[in-house]
């Protein structure tokens, strides 16, 4: 018995999206019984946002990263040879990061540093104003089919505010939330899009 359900496979198969406390109860055909309980960590998820040089030789290019879920301690491994969580001075070109968490789990991500979005050329978001202090107006064009997911989380990675849209105008009213930085996601079935939001008192 998996959670409080019945089964009579030798193996029971959990949802990869699964998280939280498991219990599984076994009984043989003698009627013995052995039980236990583990936890499920969420899975570890890193999100980048990138800004490329703002001319050749500058060297002022930039990785931001957000680790959803890390368990401490969280850990990072550049390609660069730096271990702090964000890098900044970057010239354009290619880094990785290896992002390590305290129960075993890791990551590698790669960034290309060639453009200020992380959306397709052929999309464009825009959300004012920003900074914000009361509504939030997103648009996206041209028009995506079907429902998009609006994600808004904070720089410790805990998800504030969530919903969905169609179309390309949406309104988020932010007025609950402190001032600080946040981050917003906005996926549709197969792409995720993200916009930095700067929440002002």
């Amino acid at each position: 018995m998996v959670n409080g359900r019945r089964g009579t496979d030798r193996e029971e198969i959990i949802p990869a999206q699964f998280s939280g406390p498991l219990s599984v109860t076994v009984t043989d055909q003698s009627s013995c019984v052995v039980s236990t309980s583990i936890l499920i960590s969420p899975p570890l998820s890193v999100l980048a946002l990138a800004d490329e040089e703002s001319s050749p030789g500058a060297a002022d290019g930039y990785i931001d990263l957000l680790v959803l879920n890390g368990v401490p301690p969280v850990t990072f491994q550049w390609s660069n040879g730096s271990t702090t969580e964000d890098i900044s001075g970057l010239t354009n070109g290619q880094y990785s990061v290896t992002v390590s968490t305290g129960n075993g789990c890791s990551t590698v991500l790669t960034i290309l540093l060639t453009t200020v979005h992380t959306l397709e050329p052929e999309m464009s978001i825009s959300v004012s104003p920003n900074p914000v202090s009361n509504q939030l107006t997103i648009r996206i064009l041209p028009i995506v089919t079907g429902n998009l997911r609006l994600s808004l989380f904070d720089q410790a990675g805990s998800l504030k505010m969530a919903g969905t849209f169609s179309g390309s105008v949406h309104q988020m009213n932010i007025q609950a939330l402190p001032a600080g930085i946040y981050y917003l996601w906005v996926e549709s079935k197969t792409e995720r899009w993200v916009q930095k939001v700067v929440v002002i008192p």
